[in-house]
């Protein structure tokens, strides 16, 4: 019977492990799915699409996703596939490329049988003819079973392999299905002629029209060109009613040479119906096919009229309307000067700002204001018309006003005819700069003082002790952080007891900073409940702290991070509770690695009222514990590595040894100035070594 008992049990332990991987694969996902969206929305946002981040940032996710740093990314064009990230950092890939320099062409690496099929997860193997590391290769197809991507990870040893195949296995479905539709999304992006083209040439028609060269989309150009004043009443209608019918054969010649080319130009004669008569248009026609996944959508057609003495009349009437709607109604000062120097139009703003009560024609303009002023409007002037370009002189002070002074020059039939000058006045915006960096140097005062507030709050020693030794490693970001650590010795019962105290408040500036102030003084009240009723229980230090947090009353959720730790320097004996902060690193005499920390643990001030546990473990000889924020790891992590690999690496050395690295890679990646705005988040690090064994000492 009890045979059976246990084996339920295990089965039910198993189980419950199977479950708990499963909802942490399904949570990873999900953070990994929102992080690649919110990217696109950034990018998406931005004036320009930048196409090549987008791919740079889903490589590098997907390959912290799959346990692996080395990563080919390609999306099919047209008629062939293209490598739109590779990261490859593993030292051997070099020295293989050096054996196998085909290998650095597309078609070697993708492999030439395209239309056959995507390669297979043997191929590198293959082509290498040795089984030098393992691949896994991911197709994402469209609807219809096409192949629009491939993923191909690389594997340099077995474990990561196996943890990204069942990953792989729980989420396949939903990772396909949301790149499937990203790659889409990108692609049409990319081939969106309306966003890149149409914005660009606003003094040209433009057509869109879908498969059946119906017209879906028309700018202002296109509607002033078809005769037709709103966009509505020119969509649905077939973009060939309005071809001459002497052009029709040569459109359908057109169409016949874009099928194969995708593109094309011509001349094209339109007939356009106005005032119950129609008016034949000669244009100089841009025609350009949409497609999707191979399949014809419609057509881009650019259209420039080339019938141009009626344009240019109609341009001059605009024109000339238009300044004299500008010199009538401007609230800015504006002169227009001749060659020989002398005023031949002006507004009425102008004449106010000379304070003269007669109109200005006619005068010469060098000499309307008084000096200094007169000769920088002259020497801007002549370097106008020496240039030919539009000048600017900023914040000029005239009368107890700022203005802003612009010239351009103006010219008839490529020859230079006058200058326009134009005086904006700024005087409203000076003041609100000057009140702005008032406010900002107050602000700047207010953050160094609560940065220094900050600093005060930080131990100036750790405890001396022959049984225990400490360093740590403490680097703020620009902003004001709110990174917290305390290392302090108490007496309890007549012990040595070492109260240890690592705090990361989420956010920056002084808020954070001003938190760390209420960390301390919970800190404060801790430390005089240990030692006045002789509790050693390091989760009640959480507990105050979330009451404390939960009674806040701000706009939003104060959270903050904590890793308490309490040793018995006596019997070596190490309490320690820790809520939403990375577990600590344990490296024992044997170099062998551990962590110490509780799990399903939140950050203090998110849940009110929550229990902390607590745990201990017996500390021996040359034990190395290492407490830290996520700082290190985020710094870390653009080296393409992790900071448990580098304490792996270095689980040998002593504390103060590790301590050194840490700080040279972080002195390395500030030095190199790509990174210098990277610097957002505080770096915490606090490392302490058992020196000797129970009963040396």
């Amino acid at each position: 019977m009890m045979w059976l008992n246990l084996l339920f049990a295990g089965l039910s332990a198993l189980l419950i492990f199977f479950f708990l991987d499963y909802i942490k694969n399904v949570y990873k996902t999900e953070l990994l799915l929102e992080q690649l969206f919110d990217q696109f929305l950034r990018l998406e946002s931005r004036a320009t699409y930048a196409e090549q981040e987008m791919y740079d940032y889903i490589g590098n996710r997907l390959s912290k996703a799959f346990f692996t740093t080395n990563c080919l990314v390609y999306v099919r064009a047209k008629e062939k596939f293209l490598l739109k990230y590779q990261s490859m950092t593993h030292p051997l890939w070099p020295k293989l490329l050096r054996r196998n320099l085909a290998l650095q062409e597309d078609p070697a690496i993708l492999g030439r049988e395209i239309n056959r099929g995507i390669l297979s997860e043997g191929f590198y193997t293959a082509y290498f003819r040795r089984k030098v590391f393992r691949t896994l290769v991911i197709p994402v197809k469209n609807a219809n079973g096409k192949v629009i991507g491939v993923l191909v990870f690389f594997y340099f040893s077995l474990i990561p392999y196996l943890r990204a195949l069942k990953y792989l296995k729980l989420n396949a479905s939903k990772l396909h299905d949301f790149l499937k539709h990203l790659f889409i999304i990108m692609r049409e992006y990319a081939m969106d002629f309306k966003n890149i083209t149409i914005n660009q040439i606003k003094d040209y028609a433009i057509l869109i029209t879908d498969s059946n060269y119906h017209i879906i989309y028309a700018n202002s150009g296109a509607l002033f060109l078809l005769g037709t004043p709103s966009e509505t009443l020119l969509k649905g209608k077939p973009f060939l009613s309005f071809i001459h019918n002497d052009y029709i054969d040569q459109f359908q010649i057109l169409l016949q040479t874009i099928q194969t080319m995708g593109e094309t130009k011509s001349h094209l004669d339109l007939s356009i119906r106005h005032n119950d008569e129609y008016q034949i248009i000669h244009t100089q026609a841009y025609l350009k096919a949409i497609s999707l996944e191979d399949e014809f959508m419609g057509l881009y057609i650019l259209l420039h009229d080339i019938t141009n003495e009626e344009i240019m009349l109609q341009n001059m009437k605009r024109l000339s309307a238009i300044a004299n709607s500008l010199f009538s109604h401007s609230d800015d000062a504006i002169f227009q000067v001749a060659k020989d120097g002398r005023i031949i139009r002006h507004n009425q703003k102008a004449q106010s700002l000379c304070e003269r009560e007669t109109p200005l024609q006619g005068q010469a303009f060098a000499h309307l204001f008084p000096s200094p002023l007169q000769q920088r409007l002259n020497d801007l002037l002549d370097e106008t018309i020496t240039t030919r370009s539009f000048k600017e002189h900023t914040e000029i002070e005239f009368k107890q006003r700022w203005y802003n002074i612009r010239t351009f020059p103006v010219f008839v039939d490529d020859a230079y005819d006058s200058s326009i000058i134009t005086f904006v006045d700024i005087t409203d915006i000076k003041l609100h700069e000057q009140k702005l960096a008032s406010i900002t140097r107050q602000m700047l005062d207010d953050l160094n003082a609560a940065k220094t507030l900050q600093y005060e709050l930080l131990p100036d020693t750790t405890p001396l002790s022959e049984v225990v030794c400490y360093q740590h490693l403490f680097q703020p970001c620009e902003e004001l952080g709110g990174d917290f650590f305390y290392i302090e010795e108490v007496i309890v019962g007549g012990k040595p007891y070492h109260l240890i105290l690592v705090a990361d408040v989420a956010g920056h500036g002084i808020s954070a900073a001003m938190l760390t102030v209420l960390v301390k003084d919970v800190y404060t009240a801790f430390r005089k409940d240990v030692v006045s009723q002789e509790i050693i229980l390091p989760n009640r230090f959480l507990e105050m702290l979330n009451e404390r947090l939960s009674s806040l009353e701000m706009s939003t959720m104060p959270f903050v991070a904590v890793y308490m730790g309490i040793l018995d320097v006596e019997n070596r004996e190490f309490y320690y509770s820790s809520g939403g902060i990375p577990f600590a690193i344990r490296l024992n005499a044997q170099n062998e690695i551990s962590f110490l920390g509780i799990e399903k643990s939140p950050p203090t001030g998110f849940q009110s009222g929550f229990s902390y546990r607590y745990d201990k473990v017996s500390l021996q000889k040359d034990d190395r514990i290492i407490i830290y924020t996520d700082g290190i790891e985020d710094l870390l992590s653009f080296y393409n590595t992790y900071f448990n690999n580098i304490i792996m690496e270095n689980r040998t050395e002593s504390i103060t040894t590790i301590k050194d690295i840490l700080m040279q890679k972080i002195e390395d990646f500030y030095t190199n100035h790509h990174h210098v705005r990277l610097r957002q988040d505080d770096v915490t690090v606090v490392l302490f070594q058992i020196l000797c064994e129970r009963g040396e000492v």
